[in-house]
């Protein structure tokens, strides 16, 4: 009955070990759409034109969107629990510092976009902001929105 106990008790010990040391998930070098709702439009990097998204596709960094009315995007940022939601008429433009690949952007032209970061996948270099014409918000792991509208050339 000893043996079985010792047994039992290294493998909870390595078990516990890998768990708490196992690296959190990065950032993707693409992202993908996990949920389309209505009229989601992405123009790729090296696309010409605007073609409506794909639920499941991954797409690269660069790439334009924009939502319609009564529509909604979900894009998942890795394999963690990072997200974000972009709401209806939203324009945004998904990048990357081309310097740091860990720090994805998220350029908001109009509209908003709920973030939804993890905090172990957060600590481990990982880094989004979210640009807007006026001001930028380095994310932290939190959930947040941030919204921006045009009016009359405001």
């Amino acid at each position: 009955m000893k043996h079985i106990m010792k047994a039992f008790g290294a493998f909870l010990t390595l078990f516990l070990f890998a768990a708490l040391t196992s690296p959190a998930a990065p950032f993707e070098p693409v992202f993908m759409i996990e949920k389309v709702v209505g009229d989601c439009m992405i123009q790729g990097p090296s696309d010409s034109a605007f073609a409506p998204a794909v639920e499941g596709k991954t797409y690269s960094y660069g790439s334009n969107i924009k939502t319609g009315r009564k529509s909604s995007l979900k894009i998942k940022l890795s394999d963690g629990n990072n997200e974000c939601l972009i709401s209806a008429n939203a324009s945004l433009t998904m990048t990357e510092d081309p310097k740091d690949k860990k720090l994805k952007i998220i350029k908001l032209d109009d509209g908003e976009v709920e973030v939804k970061l993890n905090e172990e996948d957060m600590g481990k270099g990982n880094a989004l902001n979210v640009e807007t014409a006026t001001a930028i918000c380095g994310a932290i792991a939190c959930w947040f929105s941030v919204e921006i509208h045009t009016e009359a050339d405001l």
